[in-house]
């Protein structure tokens, strides 16, 4: 049966789809066609390839991070959700079945380097003999090939303690055995940036790239932007926002965007157990604020849908292409006075409000506002 999706403000982050409307059959996205037999009435709300946000922390019960995927994800007009290194080699297995397969929302993942995950605390990274082999990454990856999508490694000093950039090295053998992006956390050195920026390689992704911390993305003596850190944007690294509780900073993301209009960038929440409630509170969130920095708002729903999309090896959502995954982030924006902060304490007035409204996976609503 084919429904159409109508009375929607179409947001296109490929910026090719021509129609006023969306026809959806058979849990994709096909030819548009006026006589299909159900129609969503979408009330003028906006509509966008379903929202992905590509840093979060959903291991409930196993780690003190993890959140319901679905709170985190459909409940929050979100549809895919990925995980980023609560769970690694040895209890990934209990990921799969205790988080994906309980899950409405689309569920990926990055592989921690450390083969317990996040589980045992939070220097993970401290001692070597914990991380991956390159056998246990060809095993793991022949196993779950649906449902990973990488490597996660967290290169700052209370996770790595005297190692440096080693689990790095470790971490990007693994990566480049199985032909995957590793996503690098920066974050307080030691290992400093231009020991981290170098190691990468095209399709990597730094997350919590705009972190407001010392040794960030600026050289503290002459403020501007790290020669490694262009180098690695020019071969192809990616940028992430990774909001979390202490890793993004309105001056800094301020800084990249005026300097480096050119290049993109993907935004997440880094999410989690601790901060839900707190700073971050929700992917609408974190978008609002980049709204509130008069980044337009196609280029906010790119950062969402197409960009990481494209990182993550996702191709069939975060666009409207014929044949793709019918997944919808609808939502709305709303005048605001609200004043929300950076990671830092750092204000700013929220001009406009992204509220979800509904979530649509597979072409069928799983989600929505009860005011809808």
């Amino acid at each position: 049966m084919k429904t159409n999706l109508i009375n929607g403000k179409i947001i296109d982050p490929l910026e090719n789809y021509c129609d006023d409307y969306l026809t959806v059959e058979d849990g994709v996205i096909t030819t548009p066609d006026k006589q299909a037999e159900k129609a969503i009435n979408l009330k003028g709300y906006y509509i966008a390839p379903g929202f992905i946000d590509s840093h979060v922390h959903i291991f409930e019960n196993y780690t003190s991070l993890g959140l319901r995927a679905d709170q985190i994800g459909i409940e929050q007009g979100v549809t895919t959700v990925v995980d980023a290194g609560s769970a690694g080699y040895s209890n990934f297995s209990v990921f799969k079945e205790k988080v994906i397969h309980t899950s409405i929302t689309n569920v990926k993942a990055f592989l921690n380097i450390s083969n317990k995950g996040l589980a045992e605390g939070r220097s993970e990274l401290a001692n070597i003999s914990d991380l991956i082999s390159l056998e246990e990454a060809v095993d793991i990856f022949k196993k779950y090939p649906e449902d990973l999508v990488g490597f996660k490694a967290r290169m700052s000093s209370s996770v790595v303690k005297g190692n440096g950039v080693k689990p790095l090295i470790i971490g990007l053998k693994a990566a480049e055995a199985m032909n995957v992006p590793i996503m690098v956390h920066i974050g307080n050195p030691p290992p400093y940036l231009p020991d981290i920026f170098p190691l990468l390689r095209k399709g990597d992704i730094v997350t919590h790239a705009f972190h407001g911390k010392p040794y960030g993305l600026y050289d503290i003596k002459t403020n501007q932007i790290l020669p490694e850190a262009l180098s690695a944007l020019n071969r192809g690294v990616h940028f992430d926002i990774g909001h979390g509780s202490a890793s993004f900073s309105y001056k800094v993301f301020s800084d990249f965007i005026k300097d480096h209009q050119e290049i993109t960038y993907s935004a997440s929440t880094d999410i989690h157990n601790e901060n839900i409630n707190g700073v971050v509170g929700s992917l609408m969130n974190t978008l609002s604020k980049m709204m509130a920095l008069n980044i337009p708002l196609e280029v906010v729903v790119k950062s969402v849908t197409s960009i990481p999309s494209k990182y993550l090896g996702l191709s069939k959502k975060g666009n409207f292409s014929y044949g793709s995954d019918a997944d919808f982030t609808i939502f709305d924006l709303i005048e605001s006075e609200e004043v929300m902060e950076d990671a830092q304490g750092n204000k700013r007035k929220i001009k406009q409000l992204m509220i979800p409204k509904m979530a649509i996976i597979n072409g069928k609503i799983v989600w929505q506002d009860k005011n809808f």
